[in-house]
Formats: structure tokens, sequence, C-alpha cells
């Protein structure tokens, strides 16, 4: 069998959604539940890590998946003016203060598309409401349109010390196929300008774009390793359904994404660059070449711990208590000025599912899963209910399995996220 066809298909993300549907509760349980958790004096077990979803974009990309709209600056100024409220509400609760955070992150969206005065009475409010560990990773995403010296000095001085930028590709075609304005030229010059700010800058890279070529990712990674950031992290496009992007595939306006064996090859293209030149392999997408480089958010969102997430379309826990927040804008402004829970849904995994995602999580955000630590947390022999699963992962080289580890192969990391579905469908 080649390494391409050990699944028929490759997913890019698990049912969490479908998952917390089913377990959802009534909303008064909800909004009784989330009072209940946020006056507690007892943090959950775990690290914490918070995250705010801003979503006005400059310009709505073709492919992008995540909820966001076209700025309007009235809507904005509304908008920031509750999210600043809701965030020095939370503050005052004894659960969110119990414990610090070690982890924060600015997504969309496209956070950089506020002023820089409101940046800075954004990360104010934020100082001022919860705590922090002294060694807290900050990140905020930008695209290359919104960066300015004056917005970087801001971002640094509110204690931002990673960025997360969105290039894609620095192909002038495929750049102009997917509605990013700045010329590639100008993408390095400000690459260069935001490293002079941060500790750690990543360059999130995309593959598999219709009509793309393997020289031209190849290109793409070359470009991003001479950028000389810290990290590369490298995704699979997968079009929202009915975004443009998908609209144009069904209408054939433009050719259909490549498939399986494509994927494979742009895939193992960038692992062999990325490993030639230095970096290591951190987890599924990211590759980094220095130990400033935590990845704490990604590590600990929905494990142990808390995500407290903030603004529309927004998904975090309080513990094992999960909610994703209404995404619209409006619908989530009128739900916080009003005191109500802003979820759209809420609720708790069943005992089964709980230690499936577990099991996920940890595939997605690490190379090594840790059976021991987490049979013992979860109260299941993970080596005899799971037996099946893991021999066939073994023996399709997807894992180096062990009594206490199993730790992800290469071959393991391209197909992370349909391994992890085998686990959620193992009752």
């Amino acid at each position: 069998m080649k390494p391409y066809e050990i699944f028929p298909k490759r997913v890019s993300h698990h049912a969490v959604a479908e998952q917390l549907i089913q377990a959802a509760l009534p909303y008064d349980e909800v909004r009784k539940k989330s009072q209940e958790l946020l006056n507690q004096k007892q943090a959950a077990p775990g690290d914490r890590v918070g995250y705010i979803h801003h979503p006005f974009c400059e310009k709505l990309c073709k492919f992008c998946s995540f909820f966001r709209v076209l700025k309007d600056e009235a809507s904005l100024v509304r908008f920031l003016d509750i999210l600043n409220e809701s965030i020095r509400q939370f503050g005052n609760y004894p659960y969110v203060n119990a414990t610090p955070f070690d982890a924060f992150y600015f997504g969309g969206g496209t956070p950089t598309t506020m002023p820089p005065e409101q940046m800075k009475r954004l990360l104010q409010t934020i100082r001022e409401s919860f705590r922090f560990a002294d060694d807290l990773e900050f990140t905020s995403e930008s695209t290359f349109a919104t960066i300015t010296e004056e917005m970087l000095a801001v971002l640094k001085e509110g204690g931002v010390n990673r960025m997360s930028l969105g290039v894609q590709t620095f192909s002038p075609r495929l750049r102009a196929f997917i509605g990013r304005q700045c010329h590639p030229d100008e993408v390095m010059q400000k690459i260069g300008m935001v490293r002079k700010y941060m500790e750690v800058v990543n360059l999130d890279l995309i593959y598999n774009f219709p009509t793309q070529t393997l020289k031209e990712w190849e290109n793409d990674l070359h470009t991003a390793i001479t950028a000389g950031v810290e990290t590369v992290s490298v995704h699979p496009l997968v079009p929202v359904k009915n975004s443009p992007l998908s609209k144009m595939i069904e209408q054939k306006e433009v050719e259909s994404m490549g498939d399986e064996e494509k994927q494979y090859e742009f895939y193992t293209l960038a692992l062999d660059l990325l490993l030639q030149k230095g970096y290591h392999q951190i987890n599924f997408c990211f590759f980094t070449r220095s130990d400033r480089e935590r990845l704490r958010y990604f590590r600990h969102r929905f494990q142990e711990g808390d995500c407290f997430s903030f603004g529309p379309g927004a998904a975090g826990n309080y513990g094992e208590f999960l909610y994703f927040n209404f995404p619209s804008v409006e619908h989530y402004n009128q739900m916080v000025e009003s005191g109500e829970f802003p979820g759209i849904v809420a609720g708790e995994f069943n005992e089964h599912f709980k230690l499936a995602w577990a099991i996920s999580e940890e595939i997605l955000f690490g190379t090594r899963v840790n059976k021991k630590r987490l049979s013992e947390h979860y109260g299941v022999a993970i080596n005899q209910k799971y037996e099946k699963v893991l021999q066939r992962l073994s023996d399709n080289n997807l894992i180096e399995d062990s009594p206490d580890y199993f730790t992800l192969t290469p071959l393991g990391l391209f197909w992370a996220h349909n391994i992890g579905e085998l686990f959620q469908a193992t009752e």
C-alpha cells in the first residue's frame, strides 16, 4: 500500500463541533453552570491559555474557513468597546484569576486591523484583568497589509512577543489568485521589520492551491527559510464549504485541488527541505529551528486546563465545560451587553469522547502521546481499550509504540487528523 493510500481521504479537522452538539446543555443550564464554575475559587488542574477572536478583515480571502467580516469602522468600535468590558467582567471572577495564564493568542480575522490606539487600550485591559506567568507566550496574528512600525511598537509594549504572519504563498501569481495585496518584496521587507520587535516569528504557508506546482511550493519554502524566521508552519488548503473558492471549483472556474497523492508530494517536499535546513518538526504542521519557540497556546488548547475565549466564532473551555460563541458580531455584542452567556452551543463530552479527544489533541500538538499519563488521568487502560487501533497504526508505520508512549512517524504526522478519528470512533 502506498503511503498516500492508507486512508481513503485525508481529513483536516476533528468532529468536535458535532460531538459538542450531541452533548449540548439547555441554555438555562449553560448559563447556570457557567456562573457556578466562574465563581469557584479553585481552578481546574492543568495549564491556562486565553484567546481573542477579532473577526474583522480589510479583505475577505477566497479560501479562509474562519469566521470573519469586512471591516466597518462603526462596527469595529462597538465590538471593541464590548470586548474590553467583557474582559474586565471576566477578570472579576474568582476562578479566572485563581491561576495565571501562560499563553495568550490574538486570532481572527486580522487583529491588526484595529487602530494602534485601540490595540493599546485592549492590551492594557487584558493586562489589568488577568494574571500572567512571568514567561508568558503572547501571540498575535497579522496580515502584511496591516503591519506598521507603530503597531509593532504597541504590541511589544503590551507584552506580545510572538507573531504569526499569514504569508500563505510568496508566488505573485498565487497571491493574486487568493487576493493577497502585498507584493512578495514588500512581504520580505515587513518580515524583517517584525523580527526586530518579536522574539519568535512564525510564517504560515499553504500548499495544495488549485494550479499550484511543486516548484512554486519549493520556492515558497526556500523564501521562508531565507527570511530567517524561527518557525514555519505548513497547512493543506481546505476551503470552507460555500466559500468563494469552493464555489469556483464547483463551477469549474478553476481546477480542483490535489488529491492525497499530490498532498503527500507537497508535504514530503516540505519535510525534507525544512529538516535539511536545520528545522525540526514539533507537530503535524509546525517546524522550528529555535528553542524559543514553545508553541504553548497550541499545545495546551483543549487539553486539561482552561482556554478562555472571547469574540464571535471563538471556541473555549473552563475545565471540561466547552463552548462555541455565536458566529455573529452583532448577536455576540447583544448577548454580552445583556449579561448573557454568548455561546451558540455548550456542554460536556461523554467519558469516552473526553479520553479520545485528549489523545487526538496530543496527536495534533506534539509528536509523542503519553499513554501512561492519560490512562492515569482518565482511569482507562489505553493499551487495552485501543489495542486494535494501536496495532493498525504500528502495522502501517504511522506510530512507534511502547507501553507508556506512542510516537508519530513523519507519515503518521501527515495523517494526524485521520489517526485522531480512529480513537474517536472506538467505543
